[in-house]
């Protein structure tokens, strides 16, 4: 087996230093000829150069042909990392450490290499416990183990990975790899300890504490007994989603998702009815851990008995109102309970008429396209329900004498009457969409006589194209996409002839800046993307292109004429 293997070990060395003298490569028809080798013989050859990484091949039709790899030795790779590397043999000897490992334990190479490790004394493994890791390594087990190190007073950790290998002889090895992992091991010490601190902190707090899991089961409370809904014995263990009333259970469970979702804090109030009177409550719901939420809940019925109060302000709110220029509307248990002059004058319908209306009344004027997403927020800002709400949008109504308007909307839940509602202010944009629109039908008629005519047209802005015409991509050979890609620099550097590129670009710079001393008419020439010369005569002028100054290029492709002109 020992002169079969060298004999192997041999062949290997052969094609490796044949094909250093053919760097383009060689098939294998090609090296069995050369080396008269058994053609089968060099193809396994091969095959075991590809898995060890010291020959590279490439197909060219049904051909492969091999040549020698330009890899970064192994050797040199261990040095690139800030891990701690050392290889072994199958006997245990040392074969290879990289310079990380030796700083570390202050050594030098030839205190490691060809020495048993065994026979080595390193403070970081203990030899039995390494031993039996090794030899569980060399029948192909990968292992993960921490390891603790004292150096000096500092106490390191390290993870340590035992990776089989195979040598480029065939013959098994080991690699261990040492990770430093001490300061996120401090910082895991470090959270157990702020988490014994935030359990005292939680107790202190006046408010209710719960601890639960992500399914809503309670794991850890802290307050006062008489405050809780149910006795803390039936509720611990727990899941809060069945031991809450119905709405209030589903309104948590959702809370709670959220906050582990987003990881960003989440308050609801409710109120329950106990011992006969109705208690009005703050949860906040924190992110505490991967799977896992604190949650504070505040008895607030005090503030609401001062809510209710405010309802004294009402006069006060209608005189504002009433002297608006904004439509004002609420709108609570679907149907509109208030709404001021100018809101019925924007609807096109008197006051009274707008008062008497409910929600499915309000949709009937909504345009069919905006219909269901206005209604749909209309109802969920009554319910207070902040999921997926939208604060301002903008939709159509059909007035009475059946006249489109646009209107643009800012909407919230609002406490009105003790009770959620949707607090609506209105603005008509009637003429400001009138106006879009003309606008889109003016550019949409500019870009239909762009597109047929006979000149290239272009407009460069902020030092990118911002528009082409076909004449345009024609006269370049570029694609639109590829054109639009483009920045001033690369048509400089890419498109411009570089004896005309510096005066083009002078021009382009002052126009950009709005200067007035440029030469509104010259002529230049550019490469096309088949690197064919093209003269070009242009016709520029400074332009404002979306409130923003332009450069408005008109061109023609005069070769031809220069070429009749040069004969």
């Amino acid at each position: 087996m020992g002169k079969r293997m060298e004999k192997y070990k041999e062949n290997l060395d052969k094609i490796k230093e044949l094909l250093e003298n053919y760097p383009k490569g060689m098939t294998i028809t090609e090296i069995s000829e050369t080396l008269d080798i058994n053609r089968n013989l060099i193809s396994k050859l091969l095959d075991i150069l590809l898995i060890l990484g010291n020959v590279d091949m490439k197909k060219f039709g049904p051909a492969k042909v091999y040549f020698l790899s330009e890899r970064v030795p192994v050797s040199t790779l261990l040095n690139f990392t800030s891990d701690y590397i050392l290889v072994l043999n199958k006997k245990f000897d040392i074969v290879q450490v990289n310079e990380n490992f030796l700083a570390f334990l202050d050594l030098k190479r030839e205190d490691l290499i060809n020495k048993n490790l065994l026979d080595v004394s390193l403070p970081l493994f203990h030899d039995t416990e390494l031993k039996k890791m090794v030899n569980s390594t060399l029948k192909g087990k990968e292992i993960t183990k921490e390891f603790q190190y004292l150096k000096g007073e500092e106490q390191l950790y390290f993870r340590g990975k035992f990776i089989p290998s195979i040598f480029s002889t065939g013959s098994k090895g080991v690699t261990i790899i040492l990770e430093d992992i001490t300061e996120s091991k401090k910082a895991e010490i470090e959270i157990k300890k702020s988490e014994n601190k935030l359990r005292r902190i939680f107790k202190s707090i006046p408010d209710l504490f719960f601890l639960v899991s992500d399914d809503s089961t309670i794991l850890e409370w802290s307050g006062d007994e008489d405050q809780t809904y149910i006795p803390p014995k039936k509720f611990l263990g727990k899941k809060m989603k069945y031991l809450l009333p119905k709405r209030l259970s589903k309104l948590s469970y959702e809370m709670i998702k959220k906050t582990l979702e987003t990881k960003e804090p989440q308050t609801i109030e409710y109120s329950l009815l106990m011992d006969g009177a109705l208690h009005f409550y703050e949860a906040r719901h924190l992110h505490y851990s991967e799977n896992k939420v604190a949650i504070f809940i505040r008895n607030i019925s005090k503030r609401k008995e001062t809510e209710v109060k405010l309802r004294e302000t009402k006069e006060q709110f209608k005189t504002i109102t009433e002297q608006n220029l904004m439509g004002i509307g609420i709108l609570q248990d679907e149907k509109i309970v208030y709404a001021n002059r100018k809101l019925a004058d924007i609807a096109g319908r008197s006051r009274k008429e707008v008062l008497k209306m409910k929600l499915r009344d309000v949709a009937e004027f909504i345009h069919p396209e905006d219909r269901e997403f206005a209604i749909t927020q209309a109802k969920k800002k009554q319910l207070n329900n902040d999921r997926d709400i939208v604060l301002n949008y903008s939709y159509r109504i059909f007035t009475k004498d059946k006249k489109i308007k646009w209107i643009n909307q800012y909407s919230k839940t609002i406490s009105y009457n003790g009770r959620p509602a949707d607090l609506m202010m209105c603005i008509d944009i009637t003429e400001q969409k009138n106006a879009e629109l003309r606008l889109k039908n003016s550019e949409k008629r500019f870009r239909a006589i762009a597109e047929q005519t006979l000149m290239g047209i272009a407009i460069i802005q902020d030092a990118e194209l911002k528009y082409v015409n076909k004449r345009a991509i024609e006269i370049s050979g570029y694609t639109k996409e590829e054109l639009l890609n483009f920045e001033v620099e690369d048509i400089s550097n890419i498109i411009i002839y570089p004896e005309d590129r510096k005066f083009v670009m002078e021009q382009l710079k002052k126009k950009l800046k709005g200067k007035k001393d440029t030469v509104k008419t010259y002529i230049f020439r550019i490469y096309n993307k088949s690197k064919e010369i093209r003269k070009i005569r242009i016709y520029s002028n400074t332009i404002t292109y979306n409130e923003k100054l332009a450069d408005l290029l008109l061109f023609f492709d005069i070769t031809g004429e220069h070429n009749r002109s040069e004969k």
